[in-house]
């Protein structure tokens, strides 16, 4: 169930990711080229839990393909620390690892070893995002105009989803880079929401280029479900 829990970071937001269409799939590194492999790095964080979970996934000729195990002596490794591969029916072969969230902020370094003894190397550093804008056990719609955020970089993708219990109100739903650490939502969308309890849902993309791939290519995604509050908007 925990496993479960941590691989459902990568179907929600489906805005960013699909897994509809992929394969299941398992086979080995050995019996494909390396340069036909799609490497797959995904930090995934969640405000309140006291691990940053790390998923790798490699496949064979696209992001749809089959998924590799990785055969010895290629592997994968985050800081110098090899990760095991794992299975499961719906996600084919992955190799996963979790790290303490407080000692997690800073660089890192992903090293993809192929079976020839390549490397592809992929530095990246990791900062907790805030939502330090109070969001109060009641809370008017100027107070909602303006989310500040620490800890975000230049060009991070901000999701904000609001909503009320009324159905015939529409949800706000904002996704924009992030500019001198702060959302701005217009108050014309706010005061379209009805007064009494309300859902605030924030989440950060972040896409990173990777500079040492091989000729397929691939992706690396860090995401943070950084807020869910409930309040009163009166």
């Amino acid at each position: 169930m925990k496993l479960f829990k941590q691989l459902m970071w990568l179907i929600i937001p489906a805005a960013f990711m699909s897994v509809s269409c992929t394969s299941n799939e398992i086979g080995f590194s050995k019996d494909v080229n390396p340069e036909t492999i799609f490497s797959s790095y995904n930090i995934n964080y969640d405000e309140g839990d006291d691990s940053v979970n790390c998923f790798m996934q490699f496949r064979f000729a696209g992001e749809n393909g089959t998924t590799l195990i990785l055969s010895k002596p290629s592997n994968i490794a985050i800081d110098e620390k090899i990760i095991e591969v794992d299975s499961s029916t719906a996600f084919g072969a992955f190799y996963l690892v979790r790290f303490g969230v407080n000692d997690f902020n800073g660089s890192h370094q992903i090293v993809f070893t192929d079976i020839n003894g390549k490397t592809h190397t992929e530095n990246f550093s990791f900062s907790k995002i805030n939502c330090i804008t109070p969001i109060p056990a009641v809370v008017t719609t100027d107070s909602l105009a303006i989310l500040q955020f620490s800890g975000a970089a230049r060009n991070d993708e901000i999701s904000v989803s609001i909503s009320d219990t009324a159905s015939a109100t529409a949800d706000i739903e904002i996704q924009e880079e992030i500019r001198n650490n702060k959302i701005q939502i217009p108050i014309a969308q706010l005061n379209t929401l009805s007064k009494g309890p309300i859902e605030i849902n924030i989440h950060m993309h972040r896409a990173l280029p990777l500079k040492h791939a091989t000729n397929q290519g691939g992706e690396f995604i860090i995401q943070q479900n950084i807020t869910v509050a409930k309040t009163i908007l009166q």
